[in-house]
């Protein structure tokens, strides 16, 4: 009854509330955002109430007290002022103003964080976060996220979705995007039922709208370390009222001198046994292109057309070198190998898109996808006694599809959907020894999943509620033709619900949710079959790998500069890289294979606070996190726990100064603390950037310092079925970077949708 009531108190206090809904456009039908909307109630004139339009053009008004016929009055920077009636609101159009207006600057302070729609808004335009080179440096200041050397990294479990203008997209389009263009980012930590199960974070990108005629950007990339990386990428667009076309290109030479050094160790044993390899990557050197054609139509206002190819073909050229120290009871063996490989990999993707407005309250977008990648490797590995020759050859192809159905009436959204993707992966891999088995398998699974959610909100849009239901089944079907066994089939089905709740009042906002998700096994754990490492260490797969399924809970708090927030993870038979004694002719070695564990936990808080001091704006950032796990016993010993907490703090500070000079300083820190069975030591990295711009900025040049007391890579230690590892990657980070940007009448916006983009970043 209590439930009941507190449920009962909004519909009350909000009984005599008047809500309007309508879109502003200018005199070309394109929808204008930051519109001036007031309403005035008659016959004085008297400002009621006012508000402005989002980036499609659409306001939102609600009016506690009740006004007869009430009047609005609409205006914007160089559009004539428009008065409308409560009957003509639905499209309101503003003509041009004749007088033009002399160039002027206008600062605010805007909200550096707010809630909406149960989701995160975090400001970008404006702040000095737009003046990043790369997209990663950005996101790796908002919560959630940080980074570690060069890669962003997430809290949260499971995959990083992305959206373009409400576009789902790919990693390789959002590592191509121009900061400068984006307005702002939502974040949605947890991700409702729309979302394949396996996404742990969703992440919406918003940026400026398209300008008609010709533009163009061209941006250069050099790195320096131990070796040279250059990169460069570019795009040109040609618009002419309902159709665009845009063609694209990047090319990348990534080279880097990477070391590794891994130790096994037996434990509990009365003879010794530690293997220690030891390895450096004298060439490492890694050649990426990409090529990209984007065609988009729109029919009418409400109705368009997206068709988008791209082809990315890569090379990997390794040669390697290191030494095996093995300590047998007595004897020690010392001995030197050298490794060479090669790989190449083509990679097509078509997609499809359709959005469409059937009328005012229904919306209906559907996208499909087709993919394929081929790949080929040959290794030669000379060891001391012997000569290894290892040939591997694969082809992946995913297809699938995705309608959904929006239906939005006042302040009630319901959303529905399905999704179906095919992924067929073969493998193969050919070897001169004994000591791994050559594969020939093939792996196909077919997921089918539908959804339905429902949003709600009241009238003074202080409470926002939304309860979504996923459901979705997998089929799988693996054959191994090299044993010519009978083919392995697995199924399972996996009913996803989630919730939302969320108050404000001010510039306060309070958010509770609950979500699941699920973790499926990447493709190469599914069906590489053995992988020969040396004749100490191989590492196989597990095509009877199952799925994860998460479940979070969580609260949030935003304040103004400020945001809070606290949340419980429990994982259901979580997936981690196991290892364990094997042997072979009579000797001891270390087999790596992918297992489900029972259970994990985990907790973790997270606080985030941007003032704005004038031309200083630090950003800083302080987490917790602690994980719980089981491990299960080896042999002669008894089960354990690992449950070691680690602290994140990251101290950014941007500075902007006159003639368009601004200058970072950052510094994050990752303590110590455990991950499922490993350990990791503690890291930190400091970075500083200085970036100009020229030519009324149409030249961007940035230079960045990155990790400068060279403290990025953590050592890691783990104990697991009797066999103690202590390993460490790592190479001299300390880079230059210099990143220069040249913009031809650049006003930009990527747009695509993807059906299968879960299905890709398993490969």
């Amino acid at each position: 009854m209590t439930l009941f009531l507190l449920f009962l108190i909004p519909w009350i206090g909000n009984a005599q509330v008047q809500t309007y809904h309508g879109r502003v456009f200018d005199s070309k039908g394109r929808p204008l955002e930051f519109a001036n909307v007031i309403a005035l109630s008659l016959p004085d004139s008297v400002i009621t109430k006012g508000t402005v339009t989002n980036d499609t053009g659409e306001f939102t008004l609600s009016l506690e007290n009740l006004i007869d016929k009430p009047i609005f009055k609409v205006s914007l920077i160089g559009y004539q002022t428009t008065f409308s009636t409560q009957d003509k609101i639905d499209s309101i159009t503003l003509p041009t103003s004749s007088v033009q207006l002399a160039e002027v600057v206008v600062r605010g302070n805007k909200k550096a964080f707010s809630m909406r729609d149960n989701k995160l808004v975090c400001n970008v335009a404006g702040t000095v976060l737009s003046s990043e080179s790369h997209v990663n440096d950005l996101l790796g200041k908002l919560p959630g996220f940080y980074m570690q050397g060069d890669q962003l990294k997430s809290i949260n479990q499971g995959s990083i979705m992305y959206f373009l203008n409400n576009r789902p997209a790919t990693v390789q389009e959002i590592a191509c995007l121009d900061v400068r263009t984006i307005k702002h980012i939502e974040i949605d930590r947890h991700p409702g039922a729309r979302y394949s199960g396996e996404v742990g974070c969703v992440v919406a990108i918003h940026t400026n709208s398209l300008l008609e005629g010709i533009s163009a950007f061209l941006r250069s990339y050099s790195r320096v370390n131990h070796r040279l990386t250059q990169g460069v990428d570019g795009e040109i667009r040609y618009r002419y009222k309902r159709f665009s076309i845009t063609l694209g290109a990047d090319y990348t030479v990534y080279q880097s001198q990477p070391q590794q050094e891994n130790t096994f160790e037996l434990l509990n044993t009365a003879t010794q046994w530690k293997v220690k390899a030891e390895d450096t990557k004298k060439k490492n050197r890694n050649k990426e292109q990409s090529y990209f054609a984007n065609l988009e139509y729109n029919f009418t206002d409400q109705h368009q057309l997206n068709v988008r190819y791209t082809r990315r073909p890569s090379h990997t050229n390794v040669y390697m070198v290191g030494h095996l120290s093995v300590w047998k009871g007595n004897e020690y063996i010392n001995e030197d190998f050298d490794n060479n490989r090669s790989s190449h990999s083509t990679e097509d993707n078509i997609n499809l898109y359709y959005r469409g407005n059937l009328s005012k309250h229904w919306m209906i977008d559907f996208s499909t996808d087709w993919y394929q990648q081929r790949n080929t490797a040959e290794q030669n590995l000379q060891e001391k006694t012997r000569f290894t020759k290892i040939d591997s050859r694969g082809n992946s192809s995913l297809w699938g599809f995705s309608p959904r159905a929006v239906y939005q009436i006042k302040r009630t959204k319901l959303e529905m959907g399905v999704d179906w993707s095919k992924s067929v992966i073969q493998g193969s891999t050919t070897l001169n020894i004994d000591d791994a088995l050559p594969t020939d398998n093939k792996i196909q699974e077919i997921k089918k999943a539908g959804y339905i959610g429902a949003n709600w909100s009241t009238p003074n849009e202080r409470w926002n509620f939304s309860l979504a239901l996923r459901f979705e089944k997998t089929n799988k079907c693996y054959q191994n033709n090299t044993t010519n066994t009978e083919s392995q089939s697995y199924a399972y089905q996996t009913l996803l619900p989630s919730f939302a709740l969320s108050y404000s009042l001010g510039q306060w906002t309070h958010q509770f949710n609950y979500n699941s998700s699920i973790a499926y096994p990447s493709f190469s754990q599914l069906t590489s079959g053995d992988i020969y490492i040396n004749r100490y260490n191989i590492k196989e797969s597990n095509p009877s790998l199952e799925r994860s399924v998460v479940h979070n809970v969580s609260y949030d708090c935003s304040f103004r500069w400020l945001y809070l927030s606290v949340g419980y993870t429990y994982t259901y038979r979580p997936i981690l890289e196991t290892f364990e004694l094997d042997s072979y002719k009579g000797e001891h070695r270390i087999k790596v294979i992918p297992q489900n564990l029972n259970h994990m936990q985990g907790f973790k808080l997270i606080a985030n606070a941007a003032p704005r001091f004038g031309f200083y704006e630090p950003r800083y950032m302080l987490g917790y996190i602690q994980n719980f796990i089981t491990l299960p016993a080896s042999k002669g010993g008894s089960a354990y726990s690992i449950s070691k907490p680690f602290v994140i703090l990251a101290l950014n500070n941007g500075f902007t100064f006159p003639g368009q000079w601004v200058l970072n300083l950052d510094y994050s820190y990752n303590g110590a603390g455990s991950s499922g069975y490993i350990e990791y030591s503690s890291s930190s990295s400091l970075n500083c950037s200085i970036q100009k711009q020229f030519f009324d900025k149409r030249l961007q040049v940035n230079l960045k310092l990155t990790d400068i007391l060279n403290a990025s890579t953590p050592r890691i230690n783990g104990k697991l079925h009797g066999v103690l590892l202590n390993g460490r990657s790592w190479m001299d980070s300390r880079t230059l970077r210099l990143n220069a940007i040249w913009y031809f009448n650049q006003h930009r916006t990527i747009k695509k949708h993807s059906s299968i983009s879960s299905e890709v970043n398993r490969l």
